[in-house]
């Protein structure tokens, strides 16, 4: 009997229910040092700048911000590679010695270095999400990663007591030696509860041949270091707007030079991509779809929290004359209501999507800092306000790792997460830099400053709303995460691997038991495992996306053709004008079922033109294609003395730095018998694939061009230069992983050998070809049929000469693959 290929990720095992209690609870204790660090400092900054002074105060409390986004990229790959736990102990280590160094510290450039090292700690949060996402079954992963957030609600209800004790007590150094007791306590309970990892699969060598050990691969640290100079150059020019205003010779100086600098470090980071060398930030995941629009969220909300959250106990201590323990009985219900934020978060994301956790965090935020600006600050009044705002602190942390979590592999989680952190790190120092040039113009206790940075924080949670309103990512209920590891759950069933007759690669061997029934899978190197192979066992695919949740329609009547894949669309003629209503479901419907049916169609070259316009914009002038009279409509006439070529699967036009989003195909002349069409659904692929096999594409990159070819084809091919893509692309709008290789225009894989980049891609290219993937159009005079690009393969069958076969497409504008 064949051998099953048991999804894994992680620990060589998976964990007990006790085991994984045991783990979310130390996760909660150790991440809730960086929290912890910032509420303890906070109200420790009068004692700061008593020995300081206020400009020093600042400084040291943005050194944080500044230290923790230069260095969490750097962890989250760090993590990526060599194991979550490791790096959250080194982390937690560095945080002890800077901590020591702060309790030490007489001098101010003692008391920065100490924040610096501090300052690495501030990636264990998103650590911890990563954790969680390799450690428990995917369903549950939406609620724990609320609950993994109550650590800030721990650290908000218990450190304003405790930091005004040790404030008064002590001053600022009684904090620091806390902080240095406290995670000497945590190191060790993490290193005995928290699961080692397996290593991730080798990255490819930037020369080719076999692959590099990850652990031998050299980081970017001068790259993170050029990030750091261009954040601290924007957030000295933000700082200095507020104070000496926009056209203070040092503003525009400051700003140019993060602009000049940040222009430098994306084109550093680009070459080092494209010479195999593994760069600070990795810009193609920055730009994915999901994350570029969940980053930006991240750091609107992270700076309206880290202003509010240093504001607030100096407000209370200034305007009531008490010290900073008696100013935490006014404001612990901002731990509170945090505590019970993030669990509630998590059940939004899971229930409904974390898009609308986050639409409702960034409200609450809003209204709370509206409120701290406008309303009188009574006790009462106080308690209200600080707590509408710690709801919605609650409920933004496990929105925003729910959307980083439903746009990122699981191969990358910790990167993932890691570049969440440094937005909201960034943002925290952006507010901070922006609150010292008020308190430079009004004094650092004035009404002023608190009104003014108050309304300043409830304008950036408004437009927070606003990006979370707006955003097409994380709208259906969060599943735990793409790429998530079947053993953290129940086992997920094997993919069906029907055997093909196609080309295969001499070395791609079946089973020995039985070579009917099984297709072996490349090993780490990418090679075929002739030991390990996939059983017969039927998958169940799930229609609707990742979330196996069919959407609903009002305006149009669909037919699925098959559970996976294809849609007819009846009941309507899309020669008429269409409705707001019908054109957004047909969008809709082509997300869910990436190929949409149309029968008895009557569309001239110009309606087809107006009615793809519904899917998108479309293209001018195909490189190789002849017009059908219309330049956005190309003509493929078909019969024995010109055969087509469209019969190998396919996806068009890939040779292009952004292929199609899709295309518009119309019957003109049908033959009597055959001349059919298939489509693959790619996603379905890609989830069929073995686990191994997805971690090791995970970061891949392909080239594509045009084949050698006389004709039209050949000059296209001279004027077109080979481009590279993903193996592994995101779609943009649905957010699922998709397999983005083909056997027309995929030539090689980076970083491998020809040896190795043949094997792998021809394993690969063979996914399209199971029936279980496919739907199949038989065409009619007056058929329409309308895909998407992004996310299927195509295959156009030659099996109707000496009949003649004549199609008309418009072809939409795509965008990069990510």
């Amino acid at each position: 009997m064949p051998v099953p290929v048991t999804a894994h990720s992680g620990p060589a095992s998976s964990p007990s229910a006790l085991r994984r209690v045991a783990v979310l609870v130390v996760l909660v204790l150790l991440t809730e040092t960086a929290p912890l660090e910032i509420s303890l400092v906070y109200p420790a900054v009068p004692s700061l700048t008593a020995e300081f002074g206020a400009a020093a105060a600042d400084v040291v409390v943005a050194a944080v911000s500044l230290s923790a986004a230069v260095s969490i990229p750097l962890t989250g790959r760090l993590a990526d590679r060599l194991g979550i736990k490791s790096v959250m102990l080194a982390c937690s280590g560095a945080f002890a010695v800077g901590s020591l160094l702060c309790a030490l510290a007489d001098q101010l450039p003692m008391l920065v270095a100490g924040r610096i090292l501090q300052g690495t700690v501030g990636g264990l949060l998103s650590l911890s999400y990563a954790l969680v996402r390799k450690v428990f079954p995917p369903s549950h992963v939406p609620l724990v990663l609320g609950v993994a957030a109550t650590g800030i609600g721990v650290s908000g209800v218990a450190a304003p007591f405790l930091g005004g004790h040790l404030t008064d007590a002590y001053g600022f150094r009684g904090v620091f030696w806390f902080l240095l007791a406290l995670v000497l306590v945590m190191l060790p309970c993490a290193a005995l509860v928290l699961p080692g990892e397996r290593p991730e699969p080798a990255a490819p060598s930037p020369r080719g041949g076999r692959p590099m050990p990850p652990a031998r691969q050299r980081l970017d640290v001068p790259g993170a270091l050029l990030l750091g100079a261009a954040l601290s150059a924007a957030l000295t020019g933000i700082g200095r707007s507020s104070s000496a205003g926009w056209t203070a010779p040092a503003v525009p100086a400051a700003l140019a030079a993060a602009i000049l600098l940040g222009l430098i470090f994306v084109r550093r980071e680009r070459r080092l991509a494209r010479a195999g060398v593994e760069p600070a930030v990795d810009l193609a995941l920055l730009t994915s779809p999901g994350m570029r629009t969940t980053l930006p969220l991240a750091v609107l909300g992270s700076a309206v929290v880290g202003t509010v959250g240093f504001l607030l106990p100096q407000m209370v201590q200034d305007e009531q004359d008490i010290g900073a323990l008696a100013a935490a009985l006014w404001t612990f219900p901002l731990g509170v209501a945090t505590l019970v934020g993030g669990p509630l978060g998590g059940l939004v994301a899971r229930r409904h999507s974390p898009r609308h956790a986050a639409m409702l965090g960034s409200a609450l935020l809003t209204a709370g800092a509206l409120g701290l600006a406008v309303l009188p600050h009574g006790r009462a009044q106080l308690g209200l306000l600080v707590a509408v705002f710690g709801l919605g602190i609650g409920l933004q942390y496990p929105a925003l790792s729910n959307l980083v979590t439903e746009a990122v592999p699981l191969a990358r989680a910790a990167t993932g997460t890691a570049l969440l952190a440094a937005c909201g790190q960034f943002g925290a120092g952006t507010g901070v830099a922006l609150l010292g040039g008020l308190r430079g113009t009004f004094g650092p206790d004035s009404s002023a400053t608190y009104g003014l940075a108050y309304l300043a924080c409830a304008t950036c949670g408004a437009l927070a709303f606003t990006t979370a309103a707006r955003m097409r990512h994380g709208r259906t209920p969060a599943t735990g995460g793409i790429g998530a590891p079947a053993s953290a759950g129940t086992p997920t069933p094997a993919p069906r691997m029907t055997p093909l007759p196609p080309r295969r690669s001499p070395r791609m061997t079946t089973s020995p038991h039985d070579s009917d029934s099984t297709a072996a899978a490349p090993d780490a190197d990418g090679f075929p495992d002739h030991t390990v192979s996939m059983p017969l066992t039927p998958r169940e695919f799930r229609p609707g996306g990742a979330n196996g949740t069919p959407h609903t329609y009002e305006h149009i009547r669909l037919t699925p053709q098959t559970r996976v894949i294809g849609a007819q669309v009846t009941d309507l003629d899309v020669a008429a004008p269409l409705d707001a209503g019908a054109r957004a479901e047909l969008r809709q419907a082509l997300l869910e079922w990436k190929v949409l049916f149309f029968r008895g169609q009557n569309l001239t070259a110009t309606r087809q033109r107006e009615f793809a316009g519904v899917f998108g914009t479309p293209e001018r002038d195909h490189p190789f294609l002849p017009s059908a009279g219309d330049p956005h409509v190309v003509r493929l006439a078909r019969d024995r003395q010109n055969p087509g070529t469209e019969n190998i699967w396919h996806s068009d036009m890939s040779f292009a730095p952004q292929p199609p989003l899709g295309s518009v195909l119309r019957a003109v002349e049908v033959p009597s018998t055959g001349g059919d069409t298939l489509w693959a659904d790619m996603a379905a692929a890609y989830d069929g694939l073995p686990d191994k096999v997805r971690r090791r594409i995970a970061d891949l990159r392909a080239v594509h061009e045009i084949p050698k070819a006389p004709g039209d084809v050949g000059a296209a091919r001279d004027r077109l230069r080979p481009v590279e893509h993903p193996v592994v692309r995101t779609h943009p709008e649905t957010g699922r992983q998709l397999l983005y290789v083909n056997r027309v225009f995929t030539s090689r894989i980076v970083g491998l050998s020809p040896e190795a980049s043949r094997e792998l891609l021809d394993f690969l290219i063979l996914q399209a070809g199971y029936p279980e993937y496919q739907v199949r159009l038989h065409w009619e005079p007056g058929t329409v049929a309308v895909w998407d690009n992004r996310a299927t393969q195509h295959y156009a069958a030659s099996d109707y000469f000496p009949d003649r076969r004549v199609m008309e497409r418009v072809t939409l504008v795509g965008d990069r693959p990510r």
